[in-house]
């Protein structure tokens, strides 16, 4: 058995790492902007929107890419760190039948994201030109934190009008807020073409690519005092619903070295899943692998977008061929 396993282990070897190989790691940084939306719905009307939060970003990154390549094969992994600062700004506002009746703003910041991507591919190649069929999947975990919330509350219930005003009305008040944590992970996978020009020393591709499967799973909570405290979960499955473009170029300096520039774009629109709350048990936390009694099901749908786009700059190295 362990003679067999030797064997087996030399013949990957060799074949992984043949004449007609090639590896490289492309260290790089750049800059990511967009905005997550979260959108809550009214449990009479389901495609009424009652709530929405918008959390933009902009984040410088640092990531790792890994290529390996084996006569007309590919396979990439590719991770990024998004950089811990302030990033942009986070709005609340909420809705009644006819207008906005609040709007908060709040300074956002990013305590923790990342992100790691795995392509497979194969290449057809037509003299210079070649097009490649592409499987693709991302992993996305991102933290937000919206503090110093200041805006206006025109809802009935809490000022002094007792009726619902629009945000902007000399009626509405101006409050401050407590801090709201965000947090979301998304599973993607993609399917799509990438069309790609090379010569001896200049490289230049696209691809386009659609999700045939998503899921997404969040976590919203809305710090307060102990009695008015309490978080949200919610899960959405989704075909179809997100796209994602990249395009690069690379300028060869060397046998080995190379300078990389790429950009992509992700975005897709609402898509609805599961809400679950544990409102009015404020004591009790859940996590986001999934809620803990007492969070239960709410009669309200909850609805995720995203629009991302990032930009890296870089150098690469290889060390096959």
């Amino acid at each position: 058995m362990k003679k067999f396993l030797l064997t087996l282990t030399l013949s990957l070897f060799s074949f992984a790492f043949s004449k007609n190989w090639d590896f490289s790691l492309s260290p790089y940084t750049g800059l990511s902007a967009g905005k997550l939306g979260e959108y809550l719905y009214s449990q009479y009307d389901k495609d009424f929107m009652v709530s929405d939060l918008q959390w933009n970003q902009v984040l410088w990154n640092l990531g790792l890419k890994a290529d390996y390549s084996y006569k007309n094969f590919f396979a990439t992994g590719d991770f990024t760190y998004y950089m811990p600062f302030l990033c942009g700004k986070m709005t609340d506002s909420d809705y009644n039948t006819n207008f906005k009746t609040n709007y908060v703003i709040f300074d956002n910041s990013c305590p923790f994201s990342v992100q790691a991507t795995i392509d497979l591919g194969y290449k057809f190649d037509i003299e210079d030109f070649s097009i490649s069929p592409v499987l693709k999947g991302i992993f996305s975990y991102q933290q937000f934190n919206g503090k110093n919330g200041k805006g206006y509350l025109g809802d009935g219930s809490y000022i002094e009008a007792g009726i619902d005003v629009p945000w902007n009305d000399s009626r509405a008040e101006y409050h401050l807020f407590y801090d709201i944590d965000y947090t979301r992970c998304t599973v993607y996978s993609f399917i799509g073409p990438r069309m790609e020009y090379q010569t001896e020393r200049f490289r230049i591709f696209t691809g386009f690519y659609i999700s045939p499967f998503t899921f997404q799973e969040d976590l919203d909570y809305h710090h307060g005092t102990s009695e008015n405290e309490y978080q949200s979960y919610s899960t959405s499955f989704s075909y179809f619903t997100r796209m994602y473009i990249d395009a690069g170029c690379s300028f060869v300096m060397t046998d080995k070295l190379s300078l990389i520039a790429e950009c992509t774009l992700l975005f897709g629109g609402i898509s609805k899943g599961q809400h679950y709350t544990n409102y009015g048990h404020p004591q009790s936390f859940g996590n986001l692998f999934g809620p803990n009694t007492p969070f239960y099901r709410s009669r309200q749908d909850k609805g995720m977008d995203v629009y991302l786009f990032d930009f890296k700059i870089g150098l690469k190295y290889s060390f096959g061929k």
